[in-house]
């Protein structure tokens, strides 16, 4: 069959993502183009939204499938409107939004709810009865490596490091219960962690022969074995960056070590805030204490810190704010990002939030746009923050 993917993201990402590869639909395009099927992808980073109509309305696509964010369900559903009145195409819609929101979509043939690799291929096999189904669960050690030709766009770095330059997924699933996060994820992924091989994931890096990657995975820390194994199975010579826990950095030195003299150069941690109240609040399950150490770690190591802060949570005190402005003195980490607070759907933090919520269109959930975000929050101190946060 001939289908096309769709990667809705028409405006609403940051500088740098917009170059980072959208793993989920380039991962099922390869494994249905692997089955026979000729699949594309239309990236929505690459055109203004009434060029992607007009390709679309040009394309013999007998199918198009949906990637869909909260963020971009707009331009999704647009697209969607769009296909129904000028084409007889058939319509997929997948990924986290109709995971957790599935009566959010008026028009379909197949809803898929949770992974779809396997399940895309069912449906252009013609062995999937339309309506809404649940993804079949990969086993990664199956899954192909990513055919990055299919998107024509040049991944660019992180900070302090070379190109070329990638960025890979190694595993899906969360331990953890973060309530601006769960249940969403648990449901598109589960609980449990599961990883790819690490000789799949070397084995991909020198395929692409880059100088630099970035681990673009939430829980990559949580299984120190693992973390031992692909540090002693990577090639010398490559520089790279990860995402991190608190906790993790602080009760797993020695494999902090270990990554950093296998290349390691900076990672990503959510520190969210300075204050423990809002740490226990969000269900972060890590302290105040542990965030400065955890940088205290990194920098000892040589190691860049990269810490997320988010700001405008609901109910939370000025005194909140001056705690998290005092931690990032006091850590002094290379990159500072805030983000104001965006109740995501699916999230226990949405179900607290909707009573709050202003009137809104669907790029409300775009957590980098600058914005009331809930009633009762003050927005002017929130900027004052952010603004402290980065002198």
């Amino acid at each position: 069959m001939r289908a096309t993917l769709v990667y809705p993201a028409f405006e609403d990402y940051s500088e740098l993502d917009g170059t980072w590869l959208p793993h989920g639909v380039c991962g099922i395009a390869t494994e249905a183009n692997a089955r026979g099927h000729q699949v594309d992808i239309l990236d929505g980073r690459l055109y203004p939204i009434e060029d992607a109509k007009r390709l679309m309305g040009r394309s013999d696509s007998q199918l198009f499938g949906f990637s869909c964010l909260s963020a971009n369900m707009g331009y999704a559903l647009e697209l969607i409107s769009f296909i129904r009145e000028n084409t007889d195409a058939k319509i997929v819609v997948g990924g986290i939004h109709p995971t957790v929101c599935p009566e959010d979509f008026p028009e379909y043939d197949w809803l898929v709810m949770g992974e779809g690799e396997i399940t895309f291929c069912d449906i252009l096999d013609g062995k999937v009865e339309e309506g809404v189904i649940e993804g079949v669960t990969p086993d990664l050690a199956e899954v192909l490596q990513i055919d990055r030709s299919l998107v024509a766009i040049e991944e660019k770095p992180m900070h302090n490091m070379e190109e070329p330059f990638a960025t890979v997924i190694i595993g899906r699933g969360c331990p953890f219960d973060c309530t601006f996060c769960q249940p969403a994820e648990r449901k598109l992924f589960g609980r449990k962690l599961r990883m790819r091989p690490v000789h799949s994931v070397v084995d991909e890096l020198e395929s692409l022969n880059v100088k630099s990657f970035m681990v673009h995975d939430d829980c990559f820390l949580s299984s120190k074995k693992y973390v031992r194994e692909f540090c002693a199975a990577l090639p010398g010579g490559l520089t790279w960056w990860c995402q991190g826990r608190a906790d993790l950095v602080c009760d797993n030195i020695d494999m902090v070590s270990e990554m950093r003299d296998a290349g390691l150069s900076g990672m990503i941690i959510g520190h969210e805030s300075g204050d423990q109240r809002v740490l226990d609040y969000l269900n972060k399950g890590v302290t105040v204490e542990q965030n400065l150490e955890s940088t205290r770690i990194l920098n000892a190591l040589g190691v860049m810190t990269w810490s997320n802060i988010m700001l405008g949570i609901p109910n939370e005190p000025p005194s909140a704010a001056i705690n998290t402005i005092a931690m990032i003195k006091a850590m002094a980490p290379q990159v500072i990002s805030t983000a104001v607070f965006t109740p995501h759907p699916g999230s226990y933090m949405y179900e607290e939030c909707k009573d709050i919520m202003p009137e809104h269109d669907w790029t409300y959930f775009n957590r980098g746009k600058f914005e009331e975000k809930l009633k009762g929050v003050d927005y002017n101190f929130v900027a004052w923050t952010a603004q402290q946060l980065r002198s």
